[in-house]
Order: structure tokens, then C-alpha cells, then sequence
């Protein structure tokens, strides 16, 4: 799975300080094994959003497929009490 940045993500993800790396990791851990992080990925109610659970950031994305690729779009990166505004 290929994995994308929006502009606004990547400006949140430059925000966060010491939690970055791990950040990172989980989505580039789930990109690689979806089923490895299904315990802390949920679908949002009324979007097609799904949500990565990382400590106490979130990671709002989606997923795009076409044909052979197969797409996640990191549309933002925010603290838990931010994430769901």
C-alpha cells in the first residue's frame, strides 16, 4: 500500500514534537500489514475516514483503490481531544 501525505497532514505532523517517530512508524507499519494494527483502526461513523490510534494523536485517513494500487491518504494528524472536531 502506497501511502500519502496532504499538505495540512504534513503540517501537523511537523507540529508534533517527540511523538513523530512513532507516529511514522504506525502508519508506514499499517501500510505494510493492514491486520497487524486492526485492534487500533476504526471506521468513523458518517465518513469514510478511518482513524489510527497512536498514544494520544490520531491519524485521519482514507483508503483509495484503483485497480492494482491501492492508496492511504493521510488527511490529518491531531491530538485526541482535537480529532474528532
Amino acid at each position: 500500500m502506497e501511502v500519502r501525505f496532504t499538505s495540512s497532514a504534513i503540517k501537523e505532523l511537523k507540529r508534533i514534537g517527540p511523538g513523530r517517530d512513532a507516529i511514522l512508524a504506525k502508519i508506514e507499519q499499517y501500510a505494510a500489514d493492514p491486520t497487524s494494527l486492526a485492534n487500533n483502526v476504526k471506521a468513523l461513523r458518517g465518513s469514510d475516514q478511518f482513524r489510527l490510534r497512536v498514544g494520544d494523536h490520531r491519524v485521519l485517513f482514507t483508503v483509495e483503490e484503483d485497480g492494482t494500487l491501492t492508496v492511504m491518504l493521510v488527511e490529518a494528524i491531531r491530538h485526541r481531544r482535537e480529532a474528532y472536531d
